[in-house]
């Protein structure tokens, strides 16, 4: 099955790390969300924001391409 993002993170593109952290962070929103459990420290606030600039700058490289 492809996905949106699979021109994202193929050969040459590796974004597998900041897919990893994304995919923390959604299980640490539903702990939050389902189960009131909600631990979020600074690491993870920062990790996200710089996996989400990095991916932001290969979704914008996407549409420079065309």
């Amino acid at each position: 099955m492809n996905s949106p993002f699979d021109n994202l993170s193929g050969p040459g593109k590796p974004l597998k790390a900041e897919w990893r952290i994304l995919s923390k962070c959604h299980d640490l929103r539903n702990l939050g969300e389902y189960e009131g459990d909600l631990n979020v420290d600074q690491r993870i606030v920062v990790d996200l924001i710089a996996a989400c600039e990095r991916v932001a700058a290969k979704v914008d490289a996407l549409g420079a391409a065309d």
